[in-house]
């Protein structure tokens, strides 16, 4: 499964969101 990605790739959007 290639969940990690998934995972760290919503972390990235909500940093940017949060930016």
């Amino acid at each position: 499964m290639q969940a990690s990605w998934l995972v760290e790739t919503t972390k990235t959007q909500w940093l940017f969101a949060l930016v």
